[in-house]
C-alpha cells in the first residue's frame, strides 16, 4: 500500500503529498492530480490544528451547556486527535472530491471509492497524528 509523506514547508505549516497513491490508481488519467506536474497536496499548519480543537471543545461545552451538564468537566475534555484530524479531512480533502477522481462516487462504484476513501483516511489519520506530535514540540 502506498505511504503518504509530509514534509515541513513553513515554520508551522506541513504539506501531506498523496503523490504516491496516484501513481498506482488506473483512474488517474481521469483525474486532475497525479501527474508529476501536480501532486494532489494538502496544506496543514499547526494553527489551523489548534484551531479547529478549539472549535470542537467549545461546541462540547455548548452543547453541555445548553443540557445543564458540568461545564467544567466538559472544559477539561480533551477532543480525540481522530475528531479533529476528521474534521480537517472533511474540509481539506473531501471538499475537492470533483478533483479527485478516485474518491468521487459521480463517477466510480461506491464499494470502490468507500474502500479507497478507508485507506486514504487511515493513513492521512497517520500522518495527522505525526504532524500533531510535531506541532506539539513546536508549542
Amino acid at each position: 500500500m502506498p505511504k503518504l509523506t509530509y514534509s515541513l514547508s513553513g515554520l508551522s505549516e506541513f504539506t501531506i503529498s498523496f503523490e504516491q497513491y496516484c501513481q498506482p490508481c488506473p483512474w488517474r488519467k481521469n483525474c486532475k492530480y497525479g501527474k508529476e506536474k501536480q501532486p494532489l497536496e494538502v496544506l496543514i499548519s499547526c494553527k489551523d490544528l489548534k484551531y479547529k480543537a478549539e472549535e470542537l471543545q467549545f461546541q462540547h461545552v455548548t452543547k453541555v451547556q445548553k443540557e445543564g451538564g458540568d461545564i467544567q468537566k466538559a472544559t477539561q475534555k480533551k477532543i480525540p486527535a481522530s475528531t479533529i484530524l476528521s474534521e480537517i479531512w472533511k474540509e481539506k480533502v473531501k471538499t475537492r472530491k470533483d478533483e479527485i477522481y478516485c474518491i468521487n462516487t459521480t463517477f466510480l462504484d461506491l464499494i470502490l471509492v468507500s474502500n479507497r476513501s478507508q485507506e486514504w483516511w487511515a493513513e492521512f489519520s497517520r500522518v495527522g497524528k505525526l504532524i500533531m506530535e510535531e506541532c506539539a514540540k513546536i508549542f
